[in-house]
C-alpha cells in the first residue's frame, strides 16, 4: 500500500465516505417525529369485531379467558378452561378446537375480574421470529428505503412488564409493533388463507452499536448485521392479549399504535400505514431473495426454517417513525474523516469504521439512549398495553 496514495486522494475519500455514511444511516433509521394520528385507548374489541383471549397461572396449567371488557387495571372475563374443560398450552389451540363462532356465542357466559398483572405470556410463543424493516410509508420515505426488506429476531418473549437490562457498551432503542401469529404451521399462501390470525403488542429492541459494526457497509440490503443487533435477552416484550379478529385486513388498519419514554410519546402511528400486509411479508418470505444474507453469531441462517412459519413463530410487522437514532451530522462526519487522515488511522481501519466507532462513543457519552432507570410505555388499540422498565445489565 501506498501512504502517497492514500493521502493524495483523501479528499474525495472523505467526499465520498461522507456521501456513504449519510445515505447509509438515512436507510437504516429514520428521524425522530410523530404522526397524526389517534391516541389508543385501553378497550376491549367487540366480541363480533374480534375474540380477546388471555391466560392466567394455575397449579393444572395455563387457564384460557375470554376477555369480554376491560376497566383500569382490572379485565372481566370467561374462564374458558373451567367453563369447557379444556386445558391448552396456546389460547389458540382453543380457536382450532372450538371454533369463533362457538366461542363468540359462550361471551354471554358467567365472568369474573381478573388484575391485569395476573395474566402471563400467552403459551406456545417461539423464540424465533420474522421481521419486517421499514414497513412504514412514512419511515421508508424519510429514510430513502425503496422496499421492504426483511430479517430474523431470535428472542425469547418475555411478560408485559418486564425489565429490560442495558449494558454501559449499549445503544437500546425501542420500536413498538403489531405482531401475529397463527393456529398452524405456514407453509404456503394456502395454509395462510385457512389459519386463525392472533394479533398482539410487541416491542422490538435494538442495540444500534452492534448493528453500526456489524451491517454489511456496501450492501446494507444483504441483510448482515440486524438479527445480531435484535436478538437477545428481553429484547422482544410481548402484551398478554392475543385478539382474533372477524377480519384481520380491516382489524389491522383500525389499530393505532403509541409508545411514550417516561412520559413523552415519542411514537404514535396508525397500523393501516404498513406497506404490506401480514399476506404480503409472509409472500415475500416465500419467495425468497438471493440478494438477501442473514448472519448470526457468525453463522448463516434461513429467514425461514425449511421455508415454515412454524406455529408458535411470530411475524414483527414493523415500527413507525420515532426511534431515538439520529444520524451524525455532516460536520461530525467531515471532522472525523480528517482526524482519521490527519492521525494516521487510515493505515488500520476503513473511514467508515473510524467513524462508526466515534459516533457510537458520542452517543455513549451523551447518554441520548435508552438508560437505566427509564420507563416505556405502549399502547395499540384493542391490544392493550406494556409498561417496561429499563435497567443495568448482571
Amino acid at each position: 500500500m501506498k501512504q502517497t496514495d492514500g493521502v493524495a486522494t483523501g479528499i474525495d475519500v472523505i467526499l465520498s465516505a461522507s456521501s456513504k455514511w449519510i445515505l447509509l444511516t438515512a436507510l437504516i433509521f429514520s428521524q425522530q417525529g410523530l404522526a397524526n394520528t389517534t391516541t389508543p385507548q385501553n378497550e376491549i374489541a367487540p366480541v363480533d369485531k374480534a375474540l380477546t383471549l388471555a391466560q392466567i397461572a394455575t397449579t393444572a396449567g395455563n387457564d384460557t379467558l375470554l376477555i369480554t371488557a376491560q376497566s383500569g387495571s382490572t379485565i372481566t372475563a370467561i374462564n374458558l378452561s373451567k367453563l369447557l374443560q379444556i386445558q391448552v398450552k396456546d389460547p389458540l389451540e382453543l380457536i382450532s378446537i372450538v371454533g369463533v363462532d362457538r366461542l363468540r356465542d359462550l361471551a354471554i357466559s358467567k365472568t369474573d375480574e381478573y388484575p391485569i398483572s395476573d395474566l402471563v405470556v400467552p403459551g406456545g410463543l417461539s423464540s424465533e421470529q420474522l421481521a419486517a424493516g421499514a414497513n412504514y410509508a412514512d419511515h421508508g420515505e424519510e429514510g430513502g428505503l425503496e422496499s421492504v426488506f426483511l430479517f430474523p429476531k431470535y428472542s425469547t418473549p418475555t411478560a408485559n412488564s418486564p425489565a429490560i437490562p442495558v449494558r454501559t457498551d449499549q445503544l437500546l432503542d425501542y420500536e413498538i409493533e403489531v405482531c401475529a401469529r397463527f393456529d398452524r404451521n405456514i407453509q404456503s399462501m394456502a395454509d395462510f388463507a385457512k389459519a386463525n390470525v392472533g394479533l398482539f403488542l410487541c416491542g422490538d429492541f435494538t442495540d444500534r452499536a452492534t448493528l453500526m459494526r456489524k451491517i454489511d457497509k456496501d450492501n446494507w440490503e444483504s441483510g448482515v448485521g440486524y438479527t445480531d443487533a435484535k436478538s437477545g435477552t428481553g429484547l422482544f416484550p410481548v402484551g398478554a392479549f392475543t385478539v382474533v379478529p372477524r377480519d384481520w385486513p380491516s382489524f389491522i388498519d383500525g389499530i393505532d399504535l403509541q409508545l411514550s419514554v417516561n412520559g413523552e410519546v415519542r411514537q404514535q402511528d396508525s397500523a393501516a400505514k404498513m406497506l404490506l400486509k401480514l399476506d404480503e411479508i409472509l409472500a415475500l418470505a416465500f419467495a425468497g431473495n438471493t440478494s438477501m444474507r442473514w448472519i448470526f453469531r457468525g453463522q448463516d441462517i434461513p429467514i425461514l426454517k425449511d421455508g415454515i412459519l412454524y406455529r408458535g413463530q411470530s411475524i414483527l410487522t414493523g415500527t413507525p417513525e420515532g426511534v431515538v437514532f439520529r444520524p451524525p451530522g455532516t460536520l461530525f462526519i467531515i471532522s472525523n474523516a480528517l482526524k482519521w487522515l490527519a492521525t494516521g488511522s487510515f493505515m488500520n481501519s476503513s473511514v467508515s469504521d473510524y467513524v462508526i466507532e466515534n459516533y457510537i462513543a458520542d452517543r455513549l457519552a451523551a447518554r441520548t439512549y435508552l438508560q437505566p432507570g427509564d420507563q416505556i410505555s405502549m399502547m395499540g388499540t384493542y391490544l392493550g398495553a406494556m409498561n417496561i422498565d429499563i435497567v443495568f445489565a448482571r
